[in-house]
């Protein structure tokens, strides 16, 4: 009987996953340019464009041993299985393939055969690529702090969007993120900056000008009836261009796990935080006539099912140097600030005196990503690939250009 179920067990976790036989045909009529991957500092930049397998494709070959290398780390240190015993392992990795089949019966189906075509151009097994997929909605790993600042409390009156993603890995996660620049067949063109293998958005710029950052959240129970939140992500960058068609995105979607999402609109000139969770979205504004709003890793308004200090802290702070940022000491400061102000209060070293994962400061030992996003210009500032903190490291300009379909360094045409 144990046998039994032992086999039983096996052939579910290794039943091979397919979308759809049919798209295996497709890849040997798609061109992968080599020359659609470059680098721009330490930023690795990739193209992508067309149907969504043919997005997948390219990305897959483009990025075919980062993938790899994802993979086996994914099972190596963050699930951590290799130590288990047999049944154990069978377990953790049942309840994993159960609640990651969950989450890809509800993926639309194009992100289904984008996923299957980084499978195909990576050669890789599409059950892996779903993994990377669903991570967040299997562990729900905390950290992060996002800002925005517009309007007089800027030097040249526009909208400024800071954001650090911070990490439980940053050893072996800092410096395996890619730009990736969707050209799709149908939506918004948009640059992504995320992990090799992941088809949804933790931080983006569309060309309509709007611009995500998101954070997880700790709400009171998780759902595996849902659509992942990066996948939701993505389809706010692939048609959305205001506030009010984010939140409408937001709110006609099954959602899975807790998370604050910081969404700033170049045609609003302004930023709100969207408070998720499965059973409800609160739109959380600007505060009576400030001009700022900022986000850490916990619900203002939502319940929480834990609150952390460290989250506290970081929020608190942001608030506290954005409403500093037209009390200059001099009439050039007073007039407001700029980019670099930004970067400086994402650098911020004043941390509360807690051992909580390293999240004690907004610039801390687990910042692998720091970026400013000007959504006006269609420009991205990112720290990225670099030592920790990220947000100590340099900045490196990047220009969306819809028209010419192509991203280029700031200060080169």
């Amino acid at each position: 009987m144990v046998l039994a179920v032992l086999a039983g067990g096996y052939l579910y976790l290794n039943y091979p996953l397919r979308v759809d036989e049919d798209l295996q045909e497709q890849a040997e009529e798609i061109t992968v340019e080599e020359d659609n991957r470059s680098q721009i500092g330490p930023v690795d930049l990739i193209r992508v464009e067309g149907s969504p397998y043919e997005m997948g494709y390219q990305q897959g070959a483009l990025l075919s041993e980062e993938i790899a290398e994802l993979i086996d780390l994914m099972y190596e240190e963050a699930f951590a299985l290799q130590e288990e015993s047999l049944p154990r392992r069978l377990v953790a990795e049942f309840y994993m393939r159960r609640a990651a089949l969950s989450f890809f019966g509800q993926t639309p189906d194009r992100f289904r055969r984008e996923m299957q075509g980084i499978a195909d151009g990576a050669e890789a097994d599409l059950y892996d690529i779903l993994l990377l997929n669903v991570y967040d909605e299997l562990f729900n790993l905390a950290g992060c702090t996002n800002i925005a600042v517009w309007g007089e409390n800027t030097r040249e009156n526009e909208l400024l969007m800071g954001r650090n993603l911070d990490y439980y890995y940053p050893q072996i996660m800092y410096d395996r993120q890619v730009v990736t620049h969707y050209i799709p067949e149908e939506g918004s063109q948009f640059a992504a900056v995320d992990f090799p293998g992941y088809i949804g958005v933790l931080t983006g710029l569309n060309q309509q000008g709007l611009a995500l950052g998101s954070l997880t959240a700790p709400a009171p129970e998780n759902s595996l009836e849902g659509v992942p939140t990066g996948i939701v992500y993505r389809m706010i960058m692939e048609t959305a261009g205001s506030l009010e068609e984010a939140e409408e995105l937001l709110r006609d979607n099954p959602r899975t796990i807790g998370n604050n999402l910081l969404v700033a609109a170049a045609k609003s000139r302004q930023a709100y935080i969207f408070e998720i969770s499965p059973a409800e979205v609160y739109t959380r504004k600007p505060a009576g006539e400030e001009n700022f709003i900022a986000a850490a890793n916990h619900f203002n308004e939502l319940e929480n099912e834990t609150l952390r200090e460290s989250s506290l802290f970081r929020q608190e702070r942001a608030e506290e140097l954005l409403a500093e940022f037209t009390a200059g000491e001099s009439e050039a400061e007073a007039a407001g600030r700029d980019r670099q102000d930004v970067i400086d209060i994402l650098n911020d070293r004043e941390q509360i005196e807690i051992e909580d994962y390293g999240f004690y400061s907004i610039g801390n030992n687990r910042n692998i990503q720091s970026a400013v996003i000007q959504p006006d210009q269609l420009e991205m500032w990112l720290s990225i690939n670099q030592d920790l903190p990220a947000a100590d490291g340099d900045f490196y300009g990047l220009k969306l250009k819809p028209e010419e379909e192509k991203i280029s360094p700031i200060g080169e045409e």
